[in-house]
């Protein structure tokens, strides 16, 4: 962090509460994965709480690789890399998430969800276009993004019927290049359209911190992502309410428009009081440097997920079936190993992880 107090930048340091934020949107996510597939439903209702969480932190966890490439793509200027280079590190990084995701799919759900899009998947995808449209100003990104999630309920009330809705519950819908367009462009789901859109907005976020960074001002970045946030938050909230516009099933559900625009809004005040807090103020508790830990490991542990939440349901006998105690002693087993495997690991640099083989190939 001492680059923070020079004149020159050098190398935009490391964001240390960006693995934290990523650590804790994977812990909820991977609750929230496991609760749905192993506990007896009427039970799981009890967990709705944490479903508000994963309401408000879902896109988090889309919005931070948008942070995160603006700040490799400034790094590797800092050093410099030829943008063409860097663009090609980006584009190989992008296809290596998509291959990931159908690996994970094919290997842990069967070849009748390798057509469906995931995380992995449009996270590879959205880096990709993202890192062409770097070149571009944040306000006309800004506008791309508005438009990309303003569109995105005509695509779906065009291209989208409710069978659709129906038939791609737990992944079964066959591959066909038609499905995996659909998957990956605009069906339910982590399609392109509109979640690219988190993607491009913590881009801009991201601009915002390494400007404040390299002009020794953080603080006056801080402000800014707080008023974008002041202006988001209640404009979304207003159209949720309204249930402006409701063209589709999805346009009622969770992640549609009016609650895309006031997540990202909130978004903005919790990467800005995250920002101060471990960045800035330096605050340090045995609980935040486990959830940081698990940040560091988040490709892996997602990846992995996937594997072992199959393997409980063979375990057991079936799905859906675990009382609450079973759940939580073996979603607490999960990350007491986690942590325990990341404390070593740690120390040979994470070799081997994801994030190493990602950062290796790419």
């Amino acid at each position: 962090m001492n680059d923070i107090n020079t004149k020159k930048i050098t190398r935009i340091p490391r964001i240390y509460s960006l693995d934290s934020l990523r650590g804790l949107k994977l812990i909820n996510m991977l609750q929230i994965h496991f609760s749905n597939l192993w506990v007896i439903p009427f039970l799981k209702a009890q967990l709705d709480y944490m479903s508000i969480i994963y309401i408000i932190g879902l896109p988090l966890f889309i919005i931070i690789p948008g942070v995160s490439l603006t700040l490799s793509l400034e790094n590797r200027k800092l050093r410099g890399e030829p943008s063409k280079e860097s663009l090609k590190h980006i584009i190989k990084r992008g296809f290596i998430l998509i291959f990931l995701n159908q690996l994970m799919n094919i290997g842990a759900f069967g070849f009748a969800a390798s057509w469906a899009s995931g995380i992995f998947s449009l996270l590879g995808f959205s880096i990709i276009i993202n890192c062409f449209l770097m070149r571009y100003s944040k306000l006309t990104r800004g506008i791309i993004a508005g438009i990309i999630i303003g569109v995105s309920p005509f695509l779906r009330l065009l291209f989208i019927d409710v069978n659709d809705f129906i038939g791609r519950v737990g992944f079964a819908a066959p591959w066909t290049i038609i499905e995996w367009l659909k998957a990956t462009l605009i069906a339910p789901g982590f399609a392109l359209f509109p979640w690219i859109g988190f993607v491009i907005a913590g881009s801009i976020l991201g601009e915002y911190l390494i400007t404040g960074i390299k002009e020794n001002n953080i603080n006056k970045a801080l402000k800014k992502l707080m008023i974008i946030g002041a202006i988001l938050f209640p404009l979304g909230l207003i159209m949720d309410i309204i249930k402006f516009p409701t063209f589709t099933i999805a346009d009622l559900n969770i992640f549609n428009t009016g609650n895309i625009i006031w997540v990202i809004g909130l978004n903005c005040f919790i990467i800005a009081g995250f920002y101060w807090l471990e960045d800035m103020k330096r605050v340090k508790f045995v609980v935040l440097d486990i959830i940081n830990l698990v940040g560091r490991l988040t490709l892996t542990l997602f990846f992995i997920h996937a594997y072992f939440m199959v393997a409980v349901v063979e375990v057991v006998g079936g799905e859906q079936i675990l009382r609450m105690y079973s759940f939580f002693i073996i979603f607490l087993l999960f990350f007491v190993f986690t942590y325990i495997l990341g404390e070593l690991w740690k120390r040979n640099n994470f070799q081997y992880s994801l994030e190493w083989l990602l950062g290796t190939l790419s």
